[in-house]
């Protein structure tokens, strides 16, 4: 990533495992500022993750994407509860506000717009370079 021109990619995907948990260099802050380097102004950043509840890898990371980009959402399946029931989910993250989320996901995925990734992250904090415990984090 370090190697790619800045303003470079209209979209980039994180979707890196080793076993079952992302490499926790590709997780932090000063990660996903590499990315926002490299995306275009209008461009933006796709993550899988996996994590099951009480989704503690999944807040932290949501958390650090709020810290970087200015509009982040999630999609992922919803509980019965309304709220992410865990299993696989993909954030976005862009500096520009993303398109409208139209139809229904496949899967049964839902949609979680900005304010309900803000209220699912209360307390979690972001991850950086020199705190990434991903493995401790990520429920098995």
């Amino acid at each position: 990533m370090r190697r790619e021109p800045t303003g470079s990619a209209d979209f980039v995907v994180g979707d890196a495992y080793s076993g079952l948990s992302i490499p926790w260099q590709l997780t932090t802050v000063e990660w996903l500022r590499e990315i926002r380097r490299v995306l275009k102004p209008d461009g933006f950043y796709a993550l899988n993750i996996v994590d099951l509840r009480p989704l503690a890898l999944l807040k932290a990371e949501a958390a650090t994407m709020l810290r970087v980009f200015k509009n982040v959402r999630l999609v992922t399946p919803a509980g019965e509860d309304g709220r992410p029931a865990g299993g696989n989910a993909v954030l976005f993250g862009a500096n520009v506000p993303l398109p409208p989320a139209e139809g229904k996901p496949a899967d049964n995925a839902t949609v979680f717009d900005r304010g309900e990734v803000v209220r699912l992250v209360a307390g979690a904090a972001p991850l950086r370079d020199d705190y990434a415990p991903v493995d401790a984090l990520q429920t098995r």
